[in-house]
């Protein structure tokens, strides 16, 4: 999306997604785990589901729904314990914080970790799973023209 710029100036506003979204399946229903992996996939992201119980989620056909809902298949399960702490999750949604998560989110070194509920409608906030990046070009060095600021590269 272009934005209101000097003159000489340029600058755009791009959404990305996160990277990589974690999806803390147990306590979910069927329909907010299905919302949660569907807005994560909206947002540009890479989901992992994580269950204590991964046969559970087998059993409960949610693998079949989620193909039949023909969702991208960047769909992972996953059942690693220590994952809600990998530096390469980039977002957490979860029906509630488990116990002492928030806690360790907060403490951990590096970038932070959103940990994402549902709203009192069931929702997930989109605008959490997304980052914004802005890129601004400043023409006005070289005379207005932004290839002549490439040719000392």
């Amino acid at each position: 999306q272009a934005l209101p710029s000097i003159t000489g100036e340029k600058n755009t506003l791009h959404l990305t997604g996160r990277g990589l979204v974690l999806v803390l399946a147990d306590g979910l229903s069927f329909v907010a785990f299905l919302s949660a992996c569907t807005a994560a996939l909206a947002a540009g992201n890479v989901v992992i589901i994580h269950s204590r119980d991964p046969e559970n989620l087998a059993q409960q056909s949610w693998a079949a729904a989620l193909h039949a809902a023909q969702l991208p298949f960047a769909v992972v399960y996953h059942s690693a314990h220590d994952l809600c702490l990998s530096p390469t999750i980039r977002a957490i949604i979860a029906p509630d914080a488990p116990p002492g998560l928030t806690l360790q989110l907060a403490t951990r070194r590096g970038a932070i970790t959103p940990l994402l509920t549902p709203d009192c409608h069931g929702y997930f906030p989109l605008h959490r799973l997304a980052v914004e990046r802005c890129i601004t070009v400043n023409t006005t060095a070289a005379g207005g023209n932004a290839s002549l600021m490439m040719l000392g590269a």
